[in-house]
């Protein structure tokens, strides 16, 4: 049996994190990737260093490229009690 996911809309994602008070934008992409293009207002922390991260007691709104290393991040956030939501990939993102 094949399950479709929903996609992840990323524009949805944005528009809470805007509406969310003292909420943090993050991006999970390399600092390379990061400096190349990125939202503006988000942070960059790479999601080979979230294990080391110490984060806020604020709620995360976490993108990536494409969706799959936000993902990742979001679960090894809440594994340290964040509250923490995958919006999906830049990729999809269009100003």
């Amino acid at each position: 049996m094949f399950f479709q996911r929903k996609k992840i809309d990323i524009h949805a994602g944005l528009k809470e994190f805007q509406e969310t008070p003292n909420s943090i934008l993050l991006d999970v992409r390399t600092r390379e990737e990061f400096a190349s293009k990125h939202i503006p207002h988000a942070i960059n922390v790479p999601l080979d260093e979230i294990s080391m991260y110490q984060p806020e007691d604020k709620k995360y709104f976490v993108y990536c490229q494409s969706g799959r290393r936000s993902m990742v991040a979001v679960q090894q956030l809440k594994q340290k009690g964040v509250d923490a939501v995958n919006i999906g990939g830049i990729q999809d993102y269009v100003l």
